[in-house]
């Protein structure tokens, strides 16, 4: 197996178009491919641990407010309201919340 350094995985992960969060989690999931392959036995050590990878926001997040909430309540299709509701209730991101 190649020899993998911490450092040209952050300069690939640096290069996706991704979120940082996006790019985080796919340093995560790396880090837990090496730990399984490290308990197997089929590589020897985790290079993805020295890896840094910040998942801060790029920009802060839109919060709509009371007013905002009841218009869209107002929806005449009660699946649309069911949305609204659900959207509010549990914090999901705009892009999570596509009908």
């Amino acid at each position: 197996m190649p020899n993998i350094k911490a450092v040209e995985v952050e300069l690939w992960l640096k290069h996706l178009e991704r979120s940082g969060g996006t790019r985080c989690k796919i340093r995560n999931v790396m880090s837990v491919l090496f730990n399984h392959a490290r308990r197997y036995d089929l590589y020897d050590r985790n290079p993805i641990q020295w890896v840094r990878q910040r998942a801060k926001r790029r920009r802060a997040p839109e919060v709509l407010t009371g007013n905002e909430v009841r218009k869209l309540l107002a929806a005449p299709e009660p699946r649309k309201r069911l949305m609204v509701l659900l959207d509010v209730a549990t914090g999901l991101r705009q892009s999570d919340c596509s009908p």
